[in-house]
């Protein structure tokens, strides 16, 4: 996946489900970026914002073997990591409301 403007892209692999009929999760790669994810999962429900300065993805965390979730946004211009408060469920889906 790339972003509006072309300067960013987004890897994905090894997506799989983590419960049957749950959304794909694996590893994704955030180029041309220093951000860290190894050894992060993240879900499909991923999008850049309409500017691409904002990249926001369903980052998968699994508690008493229960499936949650935090969206997480990345600032591309900064560099920043905002992690917005996570929930019970699964995140199909992210869109940006500009």
């Amino acid at each position: 996946m790339k972003s509006p403007n072309g300067q960013f892209e987004v890897i994905c692999t090894d997506f799989q489900e983590v419960r049957m009929g749950s959304p794909l999760f694996g590893r994704i790669e955030l180029k041309e970026t220093s951000f860290q994810l190894d050894g992060r999962e993240f879900g499909e429900a991923m999008a850049f914002s309409k500017d691409s300065r904002f990249f926001a993805a369903n980052q998968l965390r699994i508690a008493k073997g229960n499936p949650l979730y935090r969206i997480v946004v990345f600032d591309l211009q900064t560099e920043i990591e905002i992690t917005v408060d996570s929930g019970d469920g699964l995140v199909r889906r992210i869109e940006w409301d500009e």
